[in-house]
């Protein structure tokens, strides 16, 4: 068997088809962000010991970041990010009242100021207090201050509170909302006037902040409670549909099948916009869901366009939505040129730190052999989240394109620790074997090359052994990679079958047209061809 010449074409396919895949391409370079405000919003304190009120200590700073949000005047750090830095930090809600510690978690965010809010209910009567906080002097300035003092005779009397402490803070600021953020505002605040459904909400938003699939699945099941309570509650079946679209994803990630989670999750993202067409996050919801799933039966040509035409909405709506820029760039194509890439420049610049931005981003330079660039974005979202799996294989991927292999299996490493059995890390492992097999081979070390990439092929098979049945998980990787081996093996009719089962898989799935094409091209170069 001739060793090299085979192999020769697996390097070839892999050049071609398993790098974009592996760690998929290319953006235009992004802008400097305009001179705004950025703003945090901490949890509030609360100094009462009213335990039914304890939600507010996250629902304030969540009707505040909701609110600021809508403001082209400022940026607000995402109260996932803000989340992270305090579980770094080790602060808890009582160390927040200090204005030096305040200041430190707002220059980790990279904050201008902090709002730093507390609260006191005695009987009936409420008081909200809000300090802002300068990040660079860690002072709060006596002569801005934001207060609001009502009564709440009843439960539902929080409206009222909640619509004077957004008025109190804006002015606060000096910012004058235009005619069509105060649209924006009265949807959110309009959202719900039933205080059992808010709250659920408020504790489903905290829930899903965990950034976990253990959180995304009680976020769930506390949204559902919030509509089941109030069922015209658009802004609670849009956080329905995303934290089910992401326990989906979860799954898929995992070999599972998240067919009925995505199902679920468009039901109530559909349901969202029904309710509330002017709802951004309902749009946005919707977007997210049909970039996996569409309706039964819907072609691959209808969901694109449909989920397009969600994202645009979203983005029309509300323009600073960094998220909904972010689903536009994934449903054009992801753009890296020209009309559709200034999505993904607008979204960092709106939020310099969202991490599904830069997993996507250092994933599209790396398929485009922009390595410097996807080494960068990559590191980025691992600085963001250092435990997540997606962002460390990414980064793993990235090494190995560099031909880092040391880094590469020691970040592996890492990501295996959070999740040792999944079919995207086990995926990178096989990819490394095959690295090394391929420097084996050109050290004309046959027998470790061979061995190797036995390895590789052992890996790849489990793969689609494992995971035969969704064509958007990793297992289309695992049958394009298991011919890829076979090939450099010697074993050509095995890999065009394997391959054949890659193009199945793959070809109705959005934004695999260039892949499934290049496999068919290489395949045909190659005297092997491959039916359509």
């Amino acid at each position: 068997m001739d060793y090299r010449r085979h192999y020769h074409f697996s390097r070839l396919l892999w050049i071609a088809v398993v790098a974009p895949l592996a760690a998929p391409a290319h953006a235009a370079p992004e802008a400097p962000a305009p001179e705004v405000r950025t703003i945090a919003v901490l949890p509030f304190t609360q100094n009462s010991p009213r335990k039914e009120d304890e939600y507010l200590q996250g629902g304030f700073a969540e009707h505040l970041t909701t609110a600021l949000a809508r403001l082209r005047a400022v940026r607000v750090v995402e109260r996932s990010h803000l989340k992270r830095i305090l579980d770094e930090q080790k602060l808890g809600q009582s160390g927040l009242v200090d204005e030096s510690k305040a200041a430190q978690i707002g220059k980790l965010a990279g904050a201008r100021q902090v709002i730093v809010g507390s609260f006191i209910r005695i009987g009936n009567q409420m008081q909200i207090n809000c300090r802002f906080v300068d990040t660079e002097t860690s002072l709060a300035d006596p002569d801005h201050v934001a207060r609001v003092d009502g009564k709440l005779a009843a439960e539902e009397e929080i409206f009222a509170l909640l619509d004077r402490l957004s008025e109190a803070v804006l002015k606060t600021f000096g910012v004058q909302p235009t005619v069509e953020e105060k649209k924006q505002l009265a949807v959110v605040a309009q959202a719900t006037r039933n205080p059992g459904a808010h709250e659920q909400y408020l504790l489903g938003r905290e829930k899903y902040l965990q950034m976990s699939l253990a959180g995304w699945k009680e976020a769930a099941s506390l949204f559902q409670k919030a509509v089941d309570t109030d069922a015209k509650y658009a802004l609670a079946w849009a956080g329905k549909a995303e934290s089910l679209r992401l326990w989906g994803f979860q799954e898929e990630q995992r070999g599972q099948d998240a067919a009925p989670r995505y199902s679920r999750a468009l039901e109530a993202a559909k349901k969202a916009v029904e309710l509330a067409p002017d709802l951004p996050e309902a749009h946005r919801a919707l977007a997210s869901v049909l970039l996996h799933r569409g309706e039964p039966g819907q072609s691959k040509e209808e969901r694109k366009r449909q989920c397009e035409a969600a994202a645009r909405k979203a983005v029309s709506l509300n323009d600073r939505d960094a998220e909904a820029c972010v689903w536009l760039w994934e449903a054009l194509g992801r753009p890296v040129e020209g009309e559709g890439s200034e999505y993904i420049r607008k979204a960092l610049e709106i939020n310099p730190d969202l991490l599904v931005a830069h997993n996507d981003l250092g994933n599209r330079y790396a398929g485009l052999n922009r390595l410097e660039d996807a080494l960068r974005h990559c590191k980025k979202a691992v600085d963001l989240s250092p435990r997540n799996m997606i962002a460390l294989g990414n980064l793993a991927g990235c090494y190995l394109l560099q031909g880092d292999m040391n880094r590469a299996n020691e970040t592996l490493q890492k990501a295996m620790a959070v999740e040792p059995d999944v079919p995207p890390l086990l995926f990178v492992k096989g990819l490394i074997l095959e690295k090394r097999s391929e420097k084996a081979l050109a050290e004309e070390d046959f027998a470790q090359a061979q061995a190797r990439a036995v390895e590789a092929l052992g890996i790849y098979a489990d793969l689609t052994r494992r995971y035969p049945r969704y064509p958007d998980t990793w297992a289309r990787l695992g049958a394009l990679q298991l011919g890829l081996a076979q090939m450099g093996m010697g074993d050509p009719m095995t890999a065009v079958e394997s391959l054949r089962r890659y193009v199945e898989l793959a070809k109705d799935i959005m934004g695999q047209e260039e892949n499934v094409a290049q496999v068919r091209r290489v395949l045909r170069e190659a005297g092997l061809d491959v039916e359509d």
